[in-house]
Order: C-alpha cells, then sequence, then structure tokens
C-alpha cells in the first residue's frame, strides 16, 4: 500500500486534458492505494454542478476508484473551501481538516493545502477568515446555482488577474518558515507536505524544526506527487503526457 498526495489540479471543462490525466493517474495506483488530494481540485468550486462536465469526470473517476477499493481523501484549498463533507462524499472522498498527520517510513508528516503558511500574505487570509464563517456559507449556498457561479468566476478571474501583477521577487506569496515552523511544533512532527504555492521541490533543515518540506507543484504542462510506501518517501515530477492516452510511449509506465 503506498500513500500518494497531490494538489492543484485546477480542474475545468476548458482544459478537460487535465481532467483525462487526473482520470488515468487514478487508475494507475495499486488496490488499496491511498490518495489525498490537498485542495484546489477544481478550478473553482461552489457546490455541486450536475452539468459541470470536470465534476461529473472527477465522480466518475473516483467512483470507480473506490470500488477498485483505492480511497481518496480531500483537503480544502482556497479555490474549493466551500467543499462541505457531503459534497465530498459525493465525489467518493472524505473530508479531512486543514491540516492532517500521516505516518511514512520517515515519521509522520503534516499534510495541508498551504495557503495558511504564507502568513505574510494578509489581504488573502482576511478574505479567507470572512469567508470561513458558517453563517456566510449557509448564507451563500442558499443562493441560486447561477449566481454561485457568475460569484466564482468574479472571484478567480480577479485573483487571475492580481497573480498576473507579481513580480517573482515578491515574497508575500511564499510559505513563511516560522509559519510552518509553528504548526510543525503544534502537531509534533518534523516534516509537511503542502501545495498552494506551484513551487514544486524538496527543501531539507530550513530551520532547526522544519527537516523536510515537500512542495507540490501545480498540474499543467506537468504534475507532480508525493508518494510514500514501504520503501520510504519521494516526490516526483513528470511530464503531463505520460497520463494523455495520445501520448507515445513504448510501454504503460507507472506514474
Amino acid at each position: 500500500m503506498a500513500i500518494y498526495i497531490i494538489s492543484d489540479l485546477h480542474l475545468s471543462a476548458a482544459n478537460y486534458d487535465l481532467c483525462v490525466a487526473f482520470d488515468n493517474f487514478i487508475k494507475s495506483l495499486s488496490v488499496n492505494d491511498r490518495v489525498v488530494i490537498a485542495g484546489d481540485l477544481f478550478d473553482f468550486f461552489v457546490g455541486i454542478d450536475e452539468n459541470d462536465i470536470a465534476q461529473n469526470s472527477v465522480r466518475d473517476t473516483l467512483k470507480e476508484a473506490s470500488a477498485k477499493g483505492t480511497r481518496c481523501y480531500f483537503i480544502r484549498g482556497n479555490r474549493d473551501f466551500l467543499m462541505s463533507p457531503e459534497d465530498a462524499s459525493y465525489f467518493s472522498m472524505l473530508l479531512l481538516d486543514d491540516f492532517e498527520n500521516i505516518p511514512t517510513p520517515n515519521g509522520n508528516f503534516l499534510i495541508t493545502h498551504g495557503d495558511l503558511l504564507c502568513s505574510n500574505d494578509t489581504g488573502y487570509l482576511r478574505f479567507r477568515k470572512i469567508c470561513k464563517m458558517g453563517w456566510l456559507q449557509s448564507l451563500f449556498r442558499a443562493l441560486p446555482l447561477k449566481l454561485r457561479l457568475t460569484i466564482g468566476r468574479k472571484i478567480r478571474n480577479k485573483s487571475s488577474a492580481d497573480k498576473s501583477m507579481r513580480l517573482l521577487t515578491d515574497r508575500i506569496y511564499e510559505v513563511t518558515v516560522p509559519t510552518v515552523d509553528q504548526y510543525l511544533t503544534e502537531y509534533g512532527v518534523s516534516g509537511i507536505v503542502h501545495g498552494h504555492t506551484h513551487v514544486y521541490g524538496r527543501f531539507e533543515n530550513e530551520s532547526p524544526v522544519c527537516a523536510m518540506r515537500f512542495s507540490l507543484g501545480a498540474w499543467g504542462s506537468t504534475y507532480s506527487y508525493f508518494r510514500a510506501d514501504k520503501n520510504g518517501i519521494a516526490i516526483v515530477q513528470k511530464n503531463i503526457d505520460l497520463l494523455l492516452p495520445d501520448a507515445k510511449k513504448k510501454k504503460k509506465q507507472h506514474p
């Protein structure tokens, strides 16, 4: 049995190839494997939409995986913080807390989306705190789906516009080590796996508290995952074409 962690797939009907890639990735897993989707599964999520091609694809993929014995868990990201336990169940996923402690051969690791680690991004954290208010979420979910989709697209478009204006040297949107240390100390571990920043990499000994930090990249031209099994742990990034049926390869390759 192996545990896989992925994040930041940003699936949508507009980029259906990624839905196909996700389906093939899940199909490649073995019976009894576990996969944790650490947020931002969809480009944005404002509730179940039975007419959404990406949602239907994910539901079919994970329903088939669940029947095979592959279990899927979900941690909310900044694009899908409205995912409820019932919504997760609709997709054959079990909703986890914002931080989850998992065992590996190299000790326990903390799993999270990563937005809470970017403590310099105070504007977003204020927005997140407001959106997490139960009464506000209940009010939003009571709105007609069409209106929720309109609001969701506007928020998503604004976020994309803001992102395009960021400088490569802008540290506001980076993980801050003291914040990582704070959560590692709280949960009594020395390693963490996260997404959100879209910066793929393995970082060791960033502080006396943080022995290992694995940062997952976003799915696009490449895909990445963290794997833990009896042989150890690894973070891997590969070309997305390996997960697409029209990719030319001599033999089937495990992702």
